[in-house]
């Protein structure tokens, strides 16, 4: 859910890139700090982008534009013009920077759905569709595997580089596609 606003307003597709790094794991235990670097091309008018992510403690260096005493937030989207800081509850307002920006907001042109669940109660009685469909879900869900799999892969430090339907430089990444089930226990 975090990335979802970064995937929707910056139009992501399918990054060509991906980069991790993270605390001491093994195959049978995720890591307990993680920084993934995701590179997507050019969309339409949009030039390219990176997506970063970091948990389990580790933060991104404070950017100059911000006060050298700021307490950076759960989400940062840092642009050309700006910086929108956003903490982990979802009904406080963002922080924009320069604050100066707070002054003369941009115009609301994105609509509000409100409560998700009445959102989707709504999709369903009037067969619209919701904001978060399960096509837009899987969209994210397969942008944020695709860094796990970078951080599997990082003892070969080398960033992967993705197609979109595979990672091209490093074959046996591509064996984390898929999984097989033990006996009795197949899809």
């Amino acid at each position: 859910h975090l990335m979802d606003n970064a995937v929707r307003a910056l139009n992501l597709g399918a990054p060509v890139r991906i980069q991790a790094s993270s605390s001491r794991y093994n195959d049978e235990f995720h890591p307990l700090a993680e920084k993934i670097r995701w590179d997507f091309p050019a969309r339409g008018n949009m030039p390219p982008v990176s997506l970063h992510w970091f948990d389990g403690g580790l933060k991104p260096d404070i950017p100059p534009q911000l006060p050298p005493n700021v307490n950076l937030q759960e989400m940062m989207w840092m642009g050309s013009k700006g910086i929108i800081m956003l903490g982990a509850r979802f009904n406080a307002p963002p922080t924009l920077y320069p604050q100066t920006i707070m002054n003369n907001p941009p115009p609301k042109t994105i609509s509000r759905p409100g409560n998700i669940h009445e959102a989707w109660i709504n999709a369903i009685k009037s067969g619209t569709d919701t904001t978060n469909n399960f096509e837009h879900g899987g969209h994210v869900s397969e942008i944020a595997l695709l860094g796990l799999i970078a951080v599997k892969m990082q003892k070969h430090n080398t960033p992967l580089q993705y197609d979109g339907e595979k990672i091209t430089n490093l074959p046996e990444a591509n064996e984390l596609f898929q999984y097989e089930y033990r006996q009795g226990w197949a899809l």
